[in-house]
């Protein structure tokens, strides 16, 4: 019986860790560059209050012993800079590309794939934050376990949906050349 509705195909294994793989480095790269540049300039500009509330506690004016300021870090402090620095730069970059027009990540656009909501619809940037939200979290939370139980449930699970797609209802599907989300 037809429905009016094209039959999804959905990412495999190799595909989604392949754009998990480019898509971490990416934003790794990305992340730091951004704040590095940011923190730079506020540097430069005699900000170097606004990058110790918002960046490195207990920065002073430049030049700055990096070394000795991060050794002067308790380790809850250190965990601060580094959600800064790394967590928070990945969930923007997750969140943006997830929710624009594309629906898909540099990685996931490489090898061909996009997410959508599991009703078929494109997710919102609402729906992509809360989604990368819970990645992370489910991430922390877990101490990296959850990474494992998404490696299987994308490998096995009918849907191929990792926890945090499970949870705001979203999947990865293969991207066909001119459709819409």
């Amino acid at each position: 019986m037809e429905t009016g509705k094209p039959q999804l195909s959905r990412a495999d294994f190799p595909q989604r860790v392949g754009a998990y793989v480019i898509d971490h480095f990416l934003a790794t790269i990305v992340g730091m560059v951004a704040v590095g540049v940011i923190v730079r300039v506020l540097m430069v500009s005699g900000l170097h209050e606004v990058v110790a509330m918002l960046f490195l506690p207990r920065v002073g004016p430049p030049p700055v012993d990096v070394t000795a300021l991060w050794a002067s870090y308790s380790f809850v402090e250190q965990l601060r800079v580094l959600v800064v620095l790394i967590a928070i730069p990945r969930w923007a970059y997750m969140t943006v590309f997830h929710g624009c027009r594309w629906h898909a990540t540099p990685g996931k656009m490489l090898v061909g794939l996009k997410l959508i909501n599991v009703d078929g619809t494109a997710p919102g940037y609402g729906t992509s934050a809360l989604r990368s939200l819970c990645r992370g979290l489910l991430y922390t939370c877990t101490l990296g376990l959850s990474g494992i139980v998404n490696l299987f449930l994308i490998a096995k699970a009918p849907k191929r949906q990792a926890l945090h797609d499970l949870i705001v209802h979203t999947e990865v599907i293969r991207a066909m050349r001119n459709q819409p989300a």
